[in-house]
C-alpha cells in the first residue's frame, strides 16, 4: 500500500475536495506514444514525432465506514458522500484535478468510469474502481491564408473546472457589471442577469446589498 503520499481529487477550482483515506495498493499511469516512422530514399527510416496520447490511469480505493489502527478518524469520509461527490463530478462533464503528493503527479482528467462494490466481510465500507483520462483544453481559431480559411486548434488554455452558482447575494459595492464579470468573466453579460431578475431590479439597474439574484 502506498503510505507516504496522499491522493486527492479536487473540483470547482478547488472548492470541493476528496482525499482518499486509504491509498490504493498500487496504481499505474499509461503514457503512450503516437510516433511513427517512414522510409526516405538515401536516409532510411526516419522517426516522425507526434503529440503523445492522453494519460490514463485506473485504481481501486476503499472508503472505510469507521477508523481502525493506523487510520485517523479525521481521514474518514462517509462512503455514501464520497460516491455522491464522485458521481456528481463524473456527470458534470467537467474535469477534476488529480493530485498525488510525493509522486509529482498532478494533472486534470475526466472520470471515465466509476463503479462501486459492497462486501459482506467489510460491512459499511465502500469499494470503488475509478478510471481517469487526461483532460486537454482545446480552443479553435480561424486563420486565413491566401483566401483559404483554415481552422487551428490551440491546447494552451488554462483548465477551468469551476461551476457557476445558481444564485448570488449582492455585496456592498456590487453592480450588475461586476457581478457579470465574476459569474461569467464578461461584464457585458450584465443584461443576462437583469433579464432573469426583472421582478427584483428596477429599470435603471439599481440593486441593493443583501438581494439574492438568480444567475441563469
Amino acid at each position: 500500500m502506498i503510505t507516504k503520499c496522499e491522493m486527492w481529487l479536487t473540483f470547482n477550482a478547488g472548492r470541493e475536495k476528496l482525499l482518499f483515506p486509504v491509498p490504493p495498493d498500487k496504481f499505474s499511469i499509461s503514457i503512450g506514444s503516437k510516433d511513427s516512422t517512414i522510409e526516405i530514399v538515401d536516409l532510411g527510416e526516419v522517426l516522425i514525432a507526434k503529440n503523445r496520447p492522453l494519460l490514463t490511469t485506473s485504481f481501486s480505493v476503499i472508503f472505510p465506514f469507521s477508523s481502525y489502527p493506523g487510520l485517523p478518524k479525521n481521514r474518514i469520509v462517509p462512503p455514501f458522500k464520497a460516491f455522491e461527490a464522485l458521481t456528481k463530478w463524473k456527470e458534470s462533464l467537467k474535469p477534476i484535478h488529480f493530485i498525488v503528493t510525493g509522486l509529482n503527479i498532478d494533472f486534470y482528467a475526466r472520470i471515465t468510469k466509476l463503479t462501486k462494490e459492497y462486501k459482506a466481510d467489510d460491512p459499511g465500507a465502500l469499494h470503488c474502481t475509478i478510471e481517469l483520462k487526461e483532460w486537454r483544453n482545446t480552443s479553435t481559431r480561424t486563420v486565413t491564408v491566401g483566401g483559404t480559411t483554415a481552422t487551428v486548434h490551440n491546447n494552451g488554455n488554462r483548465t477551468n473546472n469551476r461551476t457557476r452558482p445558481n444564485t448570488y447575494t449582492v455585496k456592498t459595492g456590487d453592480c450588475l457589471w461586476t457581478i457579470a464579470v465574476e459569474m461569467y468573466g464578461d461584464g457585458t453579460k450584465f443584461k443576462t442577469i437583469y433579464n432573469a431578475n426583472r421582478d427584483k431590479i428596477r429599470a435603471d439597474y439599481i440593486i441593493y446589498t443583501g438581494q439574492v439574484l438568480t444567475i441563469p
